[in-house]
Order: structure tokens, then C-alpha cells, then sequence
């Protein structure tokens, strides 16, 4: 039982025959409980002080000291180049069963030192990835409204931001990086630079932009009757909205498209599989500046795929499993098998590309794989992984390129020379059987 008054007393069930000790009104100290010969303080005091009102009613009493909290301490790596100042270096955590990386440069910063802040906006989904690298790393997390943070976690940066902020002080946004982060911005982009390049910007599907595009997608289904299309929201993840439609359109579905924002792609009709199964490749960058542009490309990355083996019968596009390699989508499927990281389920051998219907295996193919697993299975399926890792370059560095000649970096171009903000990157990249080209099907 919970005692609401006086505040801040805590009433707690009295053995069989004994009487329940209340404090008198108004005292807000700890609860005890009356039993015979016996008084325990259960909320201990700060520092080990003991409850005096307490002690005269009933003696003397046990009483627990706080423990401190350990200290937070940061590890620094000093720049390869001159006159650069060291950053700080987030080891992996014990969870992520990661071989550590090499820490021999590395400095530990002053215990006693001063501390370092980082503030996570509830604009933004909270991952535990995040803040627990950001804890691992030394940081204090403080509110929103505290300017006194080195990190802050949350959406595109404002102008008045930029322009309070200090060069000790970064974001994880570049100001309009969204032009590359919303499909419909991506795709209008992507259009400028066809216009103005031809061919070497075709790394992606027709699009339209609806619904100020929906008489075009209406056109080009009248022409393409046999065409697979895919409508995705703006600015949506994780698969939420995404619809695989054919030509033939519903009566419904033309009424609801032709009023909903989002944008709609030429479906990839010949995927490249793994055993039947779709997938994308995850490919993590790290862009540190746009003017010069300096890109840096993990060598690993995730290889994420469908668990139901792929159909194009267009009696099957309600199928998210099939059509979708997200996480947040298969990870639901009753198929889903979690990739152990020892190497076992990641089943490589040969597999079927026919479009039956899944049937139980003796060893089930895991849902994600790593690159190093990809490039096994394709040297045993005679396709150059080489190839297709090399196309995949160029499409991201063409997309780099895309982003850094938009007219709205040119405001922020000085904040980024300082260095005052960064950005991370994770692009999805289906792969299509025909010629191996990386497109630009962001999911």
C-alpha cells in the first residue's frame, strides 16, 4: 500500500500482529516499519546520515551509504594532420560482440577534467545504439535547452543554430542533407542532374513526384500496361507507406494516389537473388566535408534480406515480406533467422532462384548477412562482387556530388569548411541481375 499524504511517505505492510508506524503530518523523511526489536530504514539518506527522528523513536537503525557513480572517461585520438585537433574515438561496446579496433594512438583524456555533453532532441526516434556509444564515450547526457552540449542528436539543423553555434560544438545533420534523406527531394535532384549530365546520372528509375506528377505516372502506366510500380511516402522509414502497385490501378488506389504526397519509382523487375530471396546492401558512409568532398566508405556492411522468396506475379505485391527487405518489416516474419555472427547461419551454398512457394530447408538461410558473406556466396555463383562494389562507389560518390552543387549548401558553405557539423550516411542499394548497377531505390 502507497501513502499519498503527508508527501513523500511510503507506508509498508506491517507483519501479523504488529502496528504500522506512521510519521506525524508534515514530516517527509523515510518510511519505517514497526516490528518488535527491529527498525529498518528503507530509503537510504545521502551521504550515510541517519534519520534522527527515526533513531529517538526507536534506537538506533541500520542505514545504507549511497555509492558514488564511477566517473566518465573519454578517449581521445590525436589527427594524422598537422595542426588538426584530436576527436573523440567511440570504442565498440561489449554488446555488439565487435572485434575492437586498434587503440594504439589513443589517449585518455583527464578523469577530473572537465566534462563533455551531449544533448538528444525528442524530435528525433532515441536509438539505444546511440546513446549508449555516446555514455561509452564519456559524454553526460543534459536537456534540450542547454547550450552547453559538444553533440547534438536531433533533426536539420536551423540557421539560427548554425549561427550560434561554437567550433567545438557539432550536429549529426549537415544543413540540407535532406536534399539526399526525402525521396521526393532525392529524386528531384536526381532529375536536375540528368538534365544537365545525360547518361552518367541515370542511377535510378523513372519517377514522378505526386500528386503534382500523377498525370505523367498516368501517361507512362498507358504506355507501360505491364509495369510494376512502387509509391513510397516522402519521408518515411523503416517500410512504413511503401506499396507495390501494377499499371492496372483500382479505382481506389487512383483516387487515393492521386491526392497523397509521395513519390512512385519504376519497380526493379528482374532483382538480383540469394537463393530466391531479395536483398539490398546497407553500405555505411561517413561524408566529413562537401567543399572539398571527402568521403569515407565502411569496407563491411549489411546485407538485408526478404523473407518470402521472390515473385513477380502481380498477385503477390501485397506480400511486405517479399517485395521489402527492411528490418522493421521482417523481423516480424515467423522466417526471420537471426544471423549469429559465428558464422553458421549465414547458408551460402547453392540455392534456387524458381519462384515456388517457401518450403522448410535443413538449414535456414539467415536474414542479414555481412559483405564478406555476399562476396562467398557470389565467387560460388560465378558474379564479380568487385564489379558490382565498384558501381556501388560511384553511384554514392555521384550522389555526394548531387547534394554538395544543391543551391542551399551555399549558405551553410563556411560552417562547413569550419567543420562545425558532420553526417553519417546509410543508403540502401538493390542490385539489378541485368547489369549489376547500383540504383538508387532508397528504402
Amino acid at each position: 500500500m502507497v501513502d499519498s499524504e503527508p508527501s513523500g511517505v511510503r507506508r509498508l505492510p506491517a507483519p501479523p500482529s504488529t502496528g504500522l508506524y506512521t510519521p506525524p503530518s508534515g514530516y517527509t523523511g523515510t518510511a519505517t516499519v514497526d516490528t518488535p526489536g527491529i527498525s529498518v530504514d528503507v530509503r537510504p539518506m545521502p551521504g550515510g546520515h541517519r534519520n534522527t527522528y527515526a533513531q529517538q523513536a526507536h534506537g538506533p537503525i541500520m542505514s545504507i551509504p549511497g555509492v558514488p557513480k564511477p566517473k566518465r572517461q573519454i578517449l581521445i585520438m590525436p589527427s594524422v594532420f598537422e595542426g588538426r585537433p584530436p576527436v573523440i574515438l567511440f570504442t565498440y561496446t561489449q554488446a555488439c560482440l565487435a572485434k575492437q579496433r586498434n587503440c594504439e594512438r589513443m589517449i585518455w583524456a583527464d578523469i577530473n577534467g572537465p566534462k563533455m555533453y551531449y544533448s538528444h532532441t525528442d524530435a528525433v526516434h532515441e536509438y539505444n545504439a546511440v546513446i549508449n556509444s555516446l555514455r561509452q564515450g564519456g559524454l553526460y547526457r543534459i536537456k534540450s535547452e542547454n547550450r552547453r552540449w559538444s553533440i547534438l542528436w536531433s533533426t536539420h539543423p536551423t540557421g539560427e543554430l548554425l549561427d550560434a553555434m561554437k567550433a567545438n560544438q557539432k550536429t549529426n545533420h549537415y544543413p540540407g542533407s535532406q536534399n539526399l534523406g526525402r525521396k521526393d527531394l532525392l529524386w528531384r535532384n536526381v532529375s536536375k542532374m540528368q538534365r544537365s549530365f545525360g547518361r552518367s546520372y541515370n542511377i535510378t528509375p523513372q519517377g514522378y513526384i505526386l500528386p503534382k506528377g500523377n498525370k505523367e505516372w498516368e501517361a507512362a502506366r498507358t504506355l507501360q500496361a505491364d509495369a510494376l510500380w512502387i509509391w513510397k511516402p516522402c519521408s518515411q522509414s523503416c517500410g512504413r507507406g511503401i506499396k507495390v502497385l501494377s499499371s492496372d490501378l483500382s479505382a481506389e488506389d487512383q483516387k487515393d494516389l492521386a491526392h497523397k504526397r509521395g513519390i512512385v519509382q519504376r519497380y526493379v523487375p528482374n532483382p538480383l537473388l540469394i537463393n530466391g530471396y531479395k536483398f539490398d546492401l546497407r553500405v555505411y558512409v561517413v561524408v566529413l566535408s562537401y567543399e572539398p568532398l571527402k568521403i569515407y566508405v565502411n569496407t563491411e556492411g549489411l546485407v538485408r534480406l526478404s523473407t518470402t522468396k521472390y515473385s513477380s506475379d502481380p498477385s503477390t505485391l501485397a506480400c511486405r515480406t517479399m517485395h521489402l527487405t527492411n528490418y522493421s518489416v521482417n523481423k516480424l516474419s515467423e522466417a526471420f533467422v537471426q544471423n549469429k555472427d559465428d558464422g553458421k547461419d549465414a547458408k551460402v551454398g547453392d540455392g534456387d532462384d524458381s519462384e515456388e512457394v517457401d518450403e522448410p530447408e535443413e538449414e535456414a538461410l539467415a536474414s542479414k548477412w555481412s559483405f564478406a558473406e555476399l562476396r562467398k556466396y557470389m565467387e560460388q555463383h560465378d558474379l564479380d562482387y568487385d564489379v558490382s562494389s565498384s558501381a556501388s562507389m560511384t553511384w554514392l560518390s555521384r550522389l555526394c556530388l548531387l547534394w554538395s552543387r544543391s543551391s542551399l549548401v551555399s549558405g551553410a558553405e563556411l560552417l562547413i569548411r569550419k567543420g562545425v557539423v558532420g553526417e553519417l550516411e546509410a543508403q540502401q542499394v538493390p542490385i539489378q541481375q541485368a547489369a549489376l548497377r547500383a540504383m538508387a531505390l532508397m528504402s
